[in-house]
Order: C-alpha cells, then structure tokens, then sequence
C-alpha cells in the first residue's frame, strides 16, 4: 500500500458510512458470482472456472464465448462490437437474462465522502503537464473503530488539509493526520489477524 499522507478518525458516521460501502461491494460482488454460475451451468464452464463478464461503462454487457467459433445459445446474440454474448431481447429466453443482468448493481463504488469532511479527490496541475486526479482509499480497522483515508503521494498533504478544514470547520468528524509508521504498524497488525484467521478456519 502506497500510502503517503493518511488520515484517521474514529467518529461513528464515518465507520458507519464505510461499513455500508463494504456491504455494497459484498452484495455486488455475490450477485455477479451467483449470475456467472448460472451461466455457466446452462452453458458450459471456461476453462479454470466460469465463464469471463465483460464490463461496459461499469455495468455487465455480456460473457465471454469459449471460443471464437462459438455459437450464441438460445436467447443470445454475439456482439459485433466486442465479440460476445449479450441477451437477444426478442425472444422470452433473452429478456430473463436481460432481467438478471439489468438487475446487478453497477461494478463502480458510488464514493461521496464530503459528507465526512474528506474530498472525493484532489487534482494537481504540474506546470508544462497535464493535471492529474488523486482519489482517496478508505480502510476500516480490524476492531472496527477506525476509518483510514490514504493518499498515494506526499505532496497532498497540504491540499487534504485544507479541503478538510474547509468541510469539516467545526472537526466533528474529527480527522487527524496519521504518521506513515504508525499507519504501516495498522497494516501489519491486519495481516497479523488475517493469517491467524486464515489458519483457524475463519
């Protein structure tokens, strides 16, 4: 984890907003598990395990043909512009594929973190360059009692600091800025956990 300029703060709204955000990512990531075993038990598993998504604009398009020479099952059609299946919408097969994959979530995190006082992102304009985006990364401790914000470059500090200050005047969320060492020492002590869960079955 590259992480350059941290921040860290143990205010319920924050845990509670990041514990939400990792329920979504789970329910999203079990809906396409559960979509990619369906299909792949109607029509055949790839190779190592079920068949590939291809993800257009963040929401599921279609799955990936065993081959090129494959024919589209029943109820689907092969793109001509990506070259695999999407549910052909004229026939009562395809429109109930139609409906699980409209139903999946979109694969992209909806972030909206000003509401805790941290930016959604950062942008630095180097002169003679283009400007860059920098985006935050959350993390929640192992006891659950901490949200982290990290930055992948030291020179945001600054910026961070003064959005911060900016949507957080009066500190209510109370953010504060985290050393790089006791941030890597959070890191471990999660690896730590992890593997002791790992070898205990959990």
């Amino acid at each position: 984890m590259n992480a350059q300029v941290i921040h860290q703060t143990k205010s319920p709204l924050a845990i509670d907003w990041l514990i939400g955000l990792h329920l979504e990512r789970q329910q999203r990531v079990e809906a396409l598990h559960a979509l990619a075993h369906d299909i792949s038990a109607k029509y055949g598993e790839a190779p190592g395990g079920h068949r590939g998504f291809v993800v257009l604009h963040w929401l599921v398009g279609g799955f990936a043909p065993l081959s090129d020479d494959e024919a589209a099952p029943e109820g689907w059609l092969r793109s001509e512009s990506w070259g695999g299946f999407i549910p052909d919408v004229d026939t009562a097969e395809g429109r109930l594929w139609q409906t699980r994959v409209d139903d999946l979530p979109s694969m992209k995190d909806e972030i909206d973190s000003v509401a805790l006082g941290i930016p959604n992102s950062i942008t630095v304009q180097h002169e003679g360059g283009d400007p860059i985006q920098f985006n935050p990364t959350f993390h929640l401790s192992p006891q659950q009692d901490t949200v982290f914000v990290t930055w992948p470059e030291r020179q945001l500090l600054g910026a961070v600091n003064e959005v911060i200050a900016l949507l957080d005047p009066e500190g209510k969320v109370g953010w504060s800025e985290m050393s790089r060492s006791a941030w890597y020492s959070v890191v471990e002590l999660g690896e730590a956990i992890a593997e002791l869960e790992k070898q205990q079955g959990l």
